[in-house]
């Protein structure tokens, strides 16, 4: 009687069952299929068919890549990912793995003018991006953007040159963005979770002010070419009124984590959460409960001292009064270059504690001319370089946060 290998047994039961084994080939050439989609941020527009349920994956199928959808791709260059290419070969034991660097950045959209104006802004944001050197090129290999318009997105991507990316909209003209350096990672998969109002405010009471825009949550699946290893990226904004929605949230992005298809497998989450540690070192409820649900540690914690002496606030608007207008209380708006004690929430979290190697808030600012100035510390209200800080300027009203990971 003829044996039967198990390899074979296994194949046979694989075709009779029919069962689905995810594939880590590469993502086809988008080039073939045309750049990018049309935009949509009209609800009516975004197909029933597609976005059914609030809290269904919306996946990137062949009527998503045609315009049925919210998601946008971006073309990826023919020589990125040939069709029909092998899986690289399985990487030797005596290789060297670097680290990869990943950085979350919220950038306020095109919501003002004058001094903060997209037009101001964007030079900046790209210089800033740009000082991170990652495996041989200019910019981090990860990015979650927050607050992206198309136009923020497409200009990023001209002004760059190095990312695939992916975005998808939350129905109200901004959405996220994930920039993937594609030297460093092969891009296998890539989907989206709507989040509106209804599915996240269990917790809520008629009382709570809450937010009614769509808050949706980007999840890519991703191999390190070096490592060899998945890594799934999601990339996130939490509704910014009432914490109970954040709550709402945070059980949203775990259960949606802890249901990635290949497992064991790395995670990298970023966002602008909204929420986060306080300035005298204590978590807010929503994500002490996010690091508790899913085991992801929070990269700046990890690697820097929290509590009173430690400056990690990740926004720089202040309210401030106008006393003209006093007894009627108005504030007004400014970005502080100076603002360094308050808030971290902005993120980037990851499932080993032990592979993060560094994590920081850029606090870089910029003179009038548009000169990159390093401020990580100020003295006396200076610099390090002895400039005031005061007579200088952000690229966002959030400060990125950047955290290197050791690639296994």
């Amino acid at each position: 009687m003829q044996k039967i290998s198990t390899a074979t047994l296994f194949a046979i039961i694989i075709g009779i069952s029919g069962c689905d084994v995810p594939s880590d080939d590469p993502i086809p050439d988008m080039a073939s299929r045309g750049a990018s989609t049309a935009d949509h941020t009209d609800d009516s527009d975004a197909g029933a068919s597609v976005f059914a349920d609030d809290t269904s994956d919306s996946e990137a199928s062949d009527a998503a890549l045609y315009g049925a959808s919210r998601e946008e791709v971006s073309a990826v260059p023919d020589t990125l990912l040939p069709e029909g290419e092998a899986p690289p070969p399985a990487i030797v034991q005596k290789a060297v793995v670097s680290g990869f660097t990943a950085m979350s950045i919220n950038t306020r959209a095109e919501l003002d003018s004058g001094d903060h104006a997209w037009s101001v802004l964007r030079p900046r944001v790209t210089k800033m991006i740009k000082s991170y050197v990652s495996n041989g090129s200019a910019g981090p290999d990860l990015i979650g953007l927050q607050e992206v318009t198309p136009t923020i997105r497409d200009q990023l991507s001209a002004d760059l040159q190095k990312y695939w990316w992916v975005y998808v909209d939350r129905n109200d003209g901004k959405g996220n963005a994930v920039f993937v350096n594609t030297a460093r990672f092969d891009v296998l998969s890539y989907t989206f979770r709507d989040v509106f109002n209804g599915a996240r405010d269990g917790s809520c009471t008629w009382q709570d002010d809450e937010d009614p825009n769509n808050r949706p949550i980007q999840k890519i699946r991703l191999r390190d070419k070096q490592s060899m290893r998945i890594l799934y990226l999601f990339n996130t904004h939490y509704p910014s009124k009432h914490s109970c929605e954040r709550h709402g949230m945070t059980n949203i992005m775990s259960e949606y984590i802890a249901g990635r298809e290949v497992q064991p497998s790395d995670v990298l989450m970023v966002g602008d959460l909204n929420d986060g540690i306080e300035a005298d070192g204590r978590y807010n409820g929503s994500y002490s409960s996010l690091e508790s649900q899913t085991g992801l540690t929070g990269s700046y914690a990890a690697k820097n001292q929290i509590g009173t002496a430690t400056q990690y606030r990740s926004t720089n608007k202040d309210n401030v009064i106008i006393p003209e207008l006093l007894p009627n209380v108005v504030y007004r708006e400014i970005w502080n270059p100076a603002a360094r004690s308050g808030r971290l929430i902005d993120h980037i979290l990851f499932s080993s504690r032990a592979r993060i190697l560094s994590s920081s808030v850029d606090r870089t600012v910029f003179t009038t001319g548009g000169t990159a100035v390093p401020c990580a510390t100020i003295t006396g209200g200076k610099c390090p370089n002895g400039m005031t800080v005061s007579s200088l300027n952000c690229y966002s009203d959030h400060w990125a946060v950047v955290a290197r990971i050791a690639g296994q």
